[in-house]
């Protein structure tokens, strides 16, 4: 059990951790709300009261607290929920909490099994490992740069190991090392080189492994557990962290050796992705660092559709996106192996912003009106109306249509363009952050008074007059949706 207290400082966070899980969550007067997490959600019918950390989907009837939340999100126990939820927040668990005991239990379970695994890949046993490594052209000082490991084949050896090391089973069993089967134990990852998935702190929370004998499954990962959650993690990060706020730069690559291979190339600033996909809490974790990150997935149909998969998460996460296309067949391992580093770096110069690119995909794999569908059901997965507006608007353009075109056929219609408009320009003026991501870029306004205003607030030039009455209207536009009083700064002026 937790006390009373330390349970009401984590639900009064509930905003800020189920955000995690529900991008969509927006403000609406003293609630918040966004499309259910648990089951298909047509319209934003997840409500969260932050006063109280309650939640409740008025479409499947599912509610709670934040603590229950996680506990259904991840299946994992109250305690395991604690434990993520004080995680998210940055809260230290009371002591004495047999959360804490668990949580610990897992880290040490975690480092001690990939020292192991590290020891075996330099041993006789790990011959096979290191020959396939040699083959991919990764050098032993990648390798122990990123503490990769080997899993010999016999099924007790794993076993075997990890009890002469005084290793803790059933903790092994959560990271999907060994399982229990009847009354005796079993090693999994037989036969397969080990990939350590750290935090951005360098703990080892979990492993990705690939076959190098070509049985079963070519890579299998850990299960979620309430150290690993795949969704929230970076693979190469913590090797990447001092080299992405230099370059001031994020390359994300879809495989284990792509990573590899470009830091080895001299490309630090390079992680891949846990998950099928880029996901918002993995970007969130970039935001921090850099405000540019660029897809560099294989040239194959998986790439393009991993491409499209990640569009929806790195177009609301306020970074700037954009896309490389690498040759057919190639991908970026391949790739630095066959013509160098410097071809690579030159390719990435001509990377594109990722919805153009997306666009023009469809439009070369479907007709045009099976494109123009796909656009419509892209736009109706954004949340935010800046986003939203500028995806029809930048559809518009690739597609050649009239202006304004897309937007009547979503089904937004004159008047809800005039008020979309509004909501974007008084966001502009009460939340710096817009600003910042808008600065420098043409905003796909029809109002010409809103243009005109957009305008001066992005270059930072002084208004008055009737521009300044424009700005007082869109400003009370946003009061009235959020039900609170908001201030606008302008160059020149302070409304509100």
């Amino acid at each position: 059990m937790i006390d009373a207290d330390f349970r009401h400082d984590l639900q009064s966070r509930a905003v800020e951790i189920l955000r995690g899980y529900v991008p969509s969550l927006t403000r609406h007067g003293k609630q918040w709300s966004g499309h259910c997490p648990f089951h298909e959600d047509g319209t934003p019918s997840f409500v969260v009261s932050p006063t109280n950390g309650l939640f409740y989907c008025h479409g499947c009837q599912v509610g709670g607290d934040v603590l229950t939340f996680l506990q259904r999100i991840h299946q994992c126990s109250f305690a395991e929920a604690v434990t993520e939820a004080a995680r998210i927040v940055g809260f230290s668990l009371p002591i004495s909490r047999s959360v804490t005991s668990l949580h610990g239990a897992l880290a040490a379970t975690a480092t001690s099994t990939a020292a192991l695994f590290a020891e075996w890949l330099w041993s006789d046993g790990g011959q096979p490992g290191r020959a396939y490594l040699r083959a991919r052209g990764i050098m032993d000082e990648t390798a122990h740069t990123f503490g990769l490991g080997f899993v010999p084949e016999p099924s007790t050896l794993i076993v075997q190991g990890l009890r002469d090391r005084h290793i803790d089973l059933p903790c092994a069993q959560q990271l999907g090392v060994v399982a229990r089967k009847g009354e005796r134990w079993v090693g999994l990852m037989r036969g397969r080189l080990l990939f350590p998935i750290c935090d951005r702190s360098g703990q080892v929370r979990g492993f990705g492994a690939r076959t190098v004998t070509g049985q079963g499954p070519k890579y299998v990962n850990s299960p979620d557990s309430p150290l690993f959650h795949k969704r929230t993690l970076w693979y190469g990060l913590p090797q990447a962290l001092p080299a992405i706020p230099q370059e001031r730069h994020a390359l994300i690559v879809e495989g284990y050796c792509d990573v590899l291979a470009l830091h080895q190339a001299g490309l630090r600033h390079v992680v891949a992705p846990m998950a099928s996909t880029v996901t918002a809490e993995q970007l969130h974790l970039l935001r921090p660092v850099t405000d540019r990150v660029t897809l560099l997935f294989d040239g194959d149909d998986a790439g393009r559709k991993a491409t499209l998969r990640a569009v929806v998460p790195l177009v609301e996460s306020e970074l700037q996106a954009t896309v490389v296309n690498l040759p057919p067949n190639e991908d970026p391992d391949s790739f630095v192996c066959r013509h160098g580093s410097a071809a690579l770096t030159a390719l990435l110069t001509q990377a594109m912003p990722i919805v153009p690119v997306v666009i023009e995909t469809l439009l070369r794999t479907n007709n045009h009106t099976q494109t123009l569908r796909a656009v419509m059901a892209l736009a109706q997965q954004l949340q935010t109306p800046v986003a939203r507006l500028a995806v029809l608007h930048e559809a518009e353009l690739v597609l050649a249509l009239p202006a304004g075109s897309l937007v009547e056929a979503a089904g937004v219609g004159d008047h809800g363009r005039r008020a979309l408009e509004g909501v974007v320009c008084g966001l502009l003026l009460t939340v710096p952050a817009v600003r910042d991501q808008l600065r420098g870029k043409p905003l796909p306004l029809s109002d010409p008074a809103l243009r005109t205003l957009a305008d001066h607030v992005l270059q930072g030039r002084r208004y008055g007059g009737e521009l300044l009455d424009v700005a007082r209207a869109v400003v009370q536009q946003i009061r009235a949706k959020n039900g609170h009083t908001q201030r606008v700064t302008s160059p020149s002026r302070r409304v509100g």
